[in-house]
């Protein structure tokens, strides 16, 4: 295992070299064994649209379900909404397989406890323990779970756009973000013009990162 991925804030790395699904399911056992030693066992787990994270998903869970971890799986989300289900279902951690901004052959993973994410020592704890391969071990369990419909309903309640119908330009540069996006906006009452929002994870239109 390649130590470099454990970052300062995510897990990251280039999928097939740097991320396997071996690697991926060590991160599980690692997370999961983390939370369980901190009395936690439930969390969600969410992935973007890269071609790699659905399989991510499947290594990540099964590492997490072997430690006796129960996991949501909230499906493809963009990250804000990982967020938005660790603060507000009954789960004590969450996990987000996103490589961000980074071109597609990356991936990556935003982990934690609670309602934050690790960052700095916490994820460097996480590799010595991934190092050391001492894992708990249980019979945890998957399901699936809809945040996107609760997320858009909590917008459209707490937010008046006025009297006004304003045409806005949406760009999603064929991440999640126009799948949960367009709708919302379009139930909102504005007049929308999408721009490449069909999730694509090779992202042949643009770079993801969008300050580029």
């Amino acid at each position: 295992m390649n130590t470099h991925i454990f970052r300062e804030y995510d897990i990251r790395g280039l999928v097939d070299k740097d991320l396997t699904e071996d690697v991926v399911e060590k991160l599980g056992l690692g997370l999961g064994t983390t939370l369980r030693r901190k009395g936690l066992k439930r969390l969600v787990v969410g992935r973007d649209c890269r071609e790699s994270s659905p399989r991510f998903r499947d290594a990540l869970t099964r590492g997490l379900c072997a430690t006796g971890c129960d996991v949501l799986d909230i499906g493809v989300v963009p990250t804000p909404l990982t967020y938005f289900a660790a603060n507000t279902l009954p789960v004590d951690g969450l996990a987000m397989i996103t490589g961000s901004h980074n071109p597609a052959e990356y991936n990556g993973f935003k982990v934690g406890a609670g309602k934050t994410t690790f960052w700095g020592p916490e994820i460097q704890q996480l590799c010595k323990l991934i190092e050391s391969g001492r894992f708990e071990k249980g019979q945890g369990s998957s399901r699936t779970w809809d945040i996107v419909g609760p997320y858009q309903d909590f917008l459209r309640q707490d937010i008046s756009v006025g009297p006004r119908r304003l045409k806005i330009v949406i760009d999603a540069g064929n991440g999640v973000g126009g799948y949960v996006a367009v709708p919302l906006f379009k139930a909102m009452g504005f007049d929308v013009v999408p721009i490449f929002c069909e999730m694509d994870g090779r992202f042949p239109n643009h770079h993801p990162d969008p300050t580029i």
